[in-house]
């Protein structure tokens, strides 16, 4: 006899990966609201709660390598990568509104739009651009890293990650749109050069305060 226990993995799994499952928004979702309300409550800032996005980054990556891994929406879909991501950027920028944070207001603008193009386009879900885009996310760790332990040799890593996932990486994504027919006037290349703009504005920054290091001018407030 089959366990139990497994029986109801097994159903629940069926249903929670279910192309008319909803789930995978709603108990995200559900998490980064009761998330949010804890720091509002207890006064704490939500964009500095490192662990707590570390755990969405992480998130974003594996569930990004397990759908490309099986690429396959029977096994594993790739709506769960999409909507992981899209219950956390409706949170983060009501945050980044609140805070008045231009950048970063523009920035989960820009990921949840590019998440409802995913969802919503064939050719995205086809390529598995959510999972692929996922990938940006490596770099965020090293960041985290850099700002907490304010070394050199840290902000050097970080700045070296966000170069190869995010300055090569997103080139990448947009000429294999190219190649499945979108050209680069389509809405999604247009959206897909809205974002790499705002990360080559983030990538001077990065650059200056290397070369300010490099030169002596470095401020530690800056990383």
């Amino acid at each position: 006899m089959s366990n139990p226990l497994f029986l109801g993995l097994d159903k629940f799994w069926s249903v929670y990966n279910g192309d008319t499952s909803f789930l995978p928004l709603y108990l995200p979702l559900l998490f980064w609201v009761v998330s949010y309300t804890y720091c509002r409550f207890v006064r704490r800032e939500f964009h500095k709660w490192t662990l707590l996005h570390s755990f969405h980054n992480f998130g974003a990556i594996v569930l990004g390598l397990i759908s490309l891994y099986y690429d396959n929406d029977a096994v594993f879909s790739e709506r769960l990568s999409i909507l992981w991501s899209m219950a956390y950027f409706l949170v983060d920028i009501v945050d980044c509104i609140v805070r008045g944070d231009v950048a970063y207001t523009v920035h989960a603008t820009f990921c949840l739009l590019l998440g409802v193009a995913n969802y919503t386009t064939p050719v995205c879900r086809e390529l598995r651009m959510n999972s692929k885009a996922a990938l940006l996310e490596c770099s965020t760790p090293f960041l985290y890293v850099a700002k907490t332990t304010r070394h050199p040799a840290h902000f050097i890593l970080f700045a070296l990650a966000f170069t190869l996932c995010r300055i090569v990486w997103v080139p990448v994504l947009s000429l294999q749109l190219k190649q499945a027919g979108r050209g680069y006037t389509d809405y999604l290349q247009l959206a897909l050069c809205g974002f790499y703009c705002l990360n080559l504005f983030w990538y001077a920054k990065i650059l200056r305060i290397l070369y300010d290091g490099a030169t002596g001018k470095i401020d530690k407030k800056e990383v």
